[in-house]
C-alpha cells in the first residue's frame, strides 16, 4: 500500500512538472508612485501588434474582474522585443534551451491632465512547460504583472 501511494505521488509530481508552464514576468526596476495620486480606475490601450493586443486584453480582463475598469488612467503598452524561442528545445532539452523572452514598455497617462505619470519595463521569459510551454503564457504573465503593479501603486 505504501509503495502504491509513493508511486502515485511520484507520478502526480511528474505530471505537474510536465503540464505546468514556467512563464515569468517581472519589472527591471521597482515602480513607485512619486506623485502619490491614486486613481479610481484604469484601462489598457496598447499598440496594434498581436502580442500587444494579447497583453491589453489580459490587463482589461483583470481590471473588469476587480471592478477597476474605467477612464481615469490609461495604461499604454508596447512589446519592444519578442522572441518566441524554440518549443521543441524547451520540451526535449529544457534548462533554458530554446527559451523565449519579451520586453514590454509601459506608460501610465492621467487622462484628465494628459500627463504621463509613470513608465516602466516588464521583462517576460519562458523556459519550459507543457510540451515545451506556450509563448502565450509569457504574454499573459506580462499582462498580470502590469495589472498588479498598476493596482498596487496607482489605484485606490
Amino acid at each position: 500500500m505504501a509503495k502504491t501511494a509513493y508511486l502515485s505521488l511520484l507520478i502526480g509530481g511528474l505530471a505537474v512538472l510536465c503540464f505546468s508552464g514556467c512563464a515569468r514576468a517581472g519589472l527591471n526596476t521597482p515602480l513607485h508612485n512619486t506623485s502619490g495620486v491614486k486613481y479610481d480606475n484604469a484601462y489598457a490601450l496598447c499598440k496594434n501588434g498581436q502580442n500587444d493586443k494579447t497583453i491589453e486584453a489580459k490587463i482589461n480582463e483583470l481590471l473588469e474582474k476587480n471592478m477597476k475598469k474605467g477612464n481615469d488612467l490609461e495604461i499604454y503598452c508596447e512589446v519592444t522585443e519578442y522572441v518566441e524561442g524554440n518549443r521543441a528545445l524547451r520540451y526535449f532539452v529544457g534548462f533554458g534551451a530554446g527559451r523565449g523572452k519579451s520586453m514590454t514598455l509601459v506608460k501610465l497617462v492621467d487622462t484628465n491632465t494628459k500627463q504621463q505619470v509613470a513608465d516602466f519595463k516588464v521583462e517576460g521569459g519562458l523556459t519550459m512547460g507543457a510540451f515545451g510551454g506556450d509563448s502565450q503564457g509569457m504574454l499573459n504573465e506580462t499582462g498580470e504583472t502590469i495589472f498588479k503593479q498598476v493596482k498596487d501603486n496607482f489605484l485606490k
